[in-house]
């Protein structure tokens, strides 16, 4: 199925002026983390936020699936305020989050027990994700027996079992090796347009981010702010080999030449202008 952006499209995800600040522990006072900030994301629509280390990423992703509550502003998905974490909201982090006393079948299946599902429609979804992540003859195995790619497999089937609407994703291959953060998404692109799925990802790579992306978003240093967005343009059967697109290389400047210079704040402690 193809889902890439076209004009008008739904509104699934929207932060609407939104701040977060941490209360201070101990002599340190309350740190602005992050905004105020305005994000939509489309129904269907992939977008990626890129920005320097400290200037709330993660922050924006934690408020966006339910974990915490803005200091200010509104979050809704679907059209509803969202109070907490809400049914239809995926997230895949960065660490391992696999269970390593689990087998990959019990691995994938551990959502599922929290729902009203018999034993067979537990298992025929379990085969079904555990078949798209190219994972079946490892049904079996334990974590430890995996690769690093693959455990990451295993936490993507896990949270697709599910059948999220919006799949939050934090930097879901940063602990991998280039190449194979490639192949890891170009199957995060297969996911999605199988699946139909809104995707929001949170990177430090703005080659991963202009390949996987329909729109870039690039914050400030904190607190964090949307400073700058680049739409790709690309089709939605994509892969890898965008990345010989002379385009790419245009988009991956343009973003690096915004993103530089809040680096540099960030690096040198300097609140956002």
């Amino acid at each position: 199925m193809d889902v890439g952006v076209t004009p008008g499209m739904t509104v699934h995800a929207a932060v609407e002026a939104v701040s977060h600040t941490y209360p201070g522990v101990g002599p340190t006072g309350p740190v602005h983390a992050l905004g105020p900030i305005d994000l939509q994301v489309r129904q269907g629509e992939f977008v990626a936020v890129v920005g320097p280390s400290g200037c709330g990423k993660s922050t924006l992703l934690e408020l966006l699936c339910g974990l915490g509550r803005p200091s200010q502003g509104r979050i809704s998905f679907e059209g509803r305020p969202l109070d907490g974490p809400a049914d239809g909201i995926g997230v895949v982090f960065q660490q391992d989050a696999s269970f390593p006393w689990l087998r990959v079948r019990d691995n994938v299946e551990f959502g599922l027990r929290q729902l009203d599902l018999t034993a067979h429609a537990r298992r025929e979804k379990v085969d079904g994700a555990l078949a798209f992540m190219g994972l079946t003859d490892f049904a079996e195995a334990y974590p430890a027996q995996l690769s690093g790619g693959m455990r990451q497999r295993v936490c993507i089937a896990r949270t697709l079992v599910l059948e999220p609407r919006l799949l939050l994703l934090d930097e879901p291959f940063g602990a991998l090796d280039a190449q194979t953060r490639l192949l890891m998404g170009e199957e995060l692109l297969a996911v999605w347009r199988r699946t139909g799925a809104s995707a929001l990802l949170i990177t430090h790579s703005l080659e991963e981010a202009v390949m996987l992306a329909d729109r870039v978003c690039v914050m400030s240093a904190r607190p964090g702010r949307i400073i700058h967005e680049a739409t790709t343009g690309w089709p939605a059967e994509r892969d890898s080999t965008i990345m010989e697109d002379a385009r790419f290389g245009d988009i991956t400047a343009e973003l690096w030449h915004e993103l530089r210079a809040q680096s540099l704040r960030a690096l040198r402690g300097e609140a956002a202008t």
